[in-house]
């Protein structure tokens, strides 16, 4: 165990052999595209990218996590005062750390611009970005919504499928695993339909 990445690629050909890319981690890493991201041992954010040939030197985006980091059009993990911090949270302040607030007892998921997370209830909890207006550049103005219950008793962090689809899965307390998606309520509220998929499961689900 020598703490440093490891990563193995899929070619024409099959999988190649496993390479090292350095790094002291104190997390399971988090991709989105061609870069990857990792925390530290100093419990900040770190990335490496692949320019199509090879892998990157490390860089640091800061921050000071407890959870490991997800990536999903923002970095997002989970922070010392229990809420939730992303990096991009705010679409044009792209190079700064904001928390999205909420108490939390799981690393985050996130799809687009969605984050979802295991509440101190053990249910599931989410929050999303809306109201952006696209300019030159990107996207301006907006915000980031109250954190709101979806219901289930979670084992564990959850994962989250694609931003179109809005479905999510979690391990439940069966330590099987659960498939989650948002139902509006008669109140205007938003509840869960929940199905189980089974299995016997000792890690938290990742999907894409």
């Amino acid at each position: 165990m020598d703490h440093q990445l490891w990563h193995r690629g899929w070619t024409a050909s099959g999988w190649g052999a496993w390479e090292p890319l350095g790094g002291i981690l104190t997390s399971s890493p988090g991709a989105s595209f061609s870069t990857v991201y990792v925390r530290g041992r100093d419990n900040a954010i770190w990335f490496a990218s692949w320019n199509g040939a090879t892998w990157g030197a490390w860089n640091s985006i800061g921050g000071l996590l407890t959870s490991v980091p997800v990536a999903s059009g923002l970095v997002a993990a989970r922070g010392l005062d229990m809420a939730i911090w992303a990096y991009g949270a705010l679409p044009w302040m792209n190079a700064s750390w904001a928390s999205l607030g909420g108490k939390l007892t799981s690393a985050p998921a996130a799809a687009g611009l969605t984050v979802y997370a295991r509440g101190l209830d053990n249910q599931l909890w989410r929050t999303s970005f809306s109201g952006g207006l696209p300019v030159p550049g990107g996207i301006r103005y907006g915000h980031w919504g109250p954190w709101e219950p979806l219901g289930g008793i979670l084992a564990s962090a959850p994962g989250a499928g694609p931003d179109y689809i809005g479905d999510y899965f979690v391990r439940g307390r069966d330590n099987q695993l659960w498939h989650g998606w948002p139902v509006q309520a008669p109140d205007g509220t938003t509840t869960s339909t929940w199905e189980p998929l089974s299995g016997i499961l000792t890690s938290a689900p990742a999907a894409t």
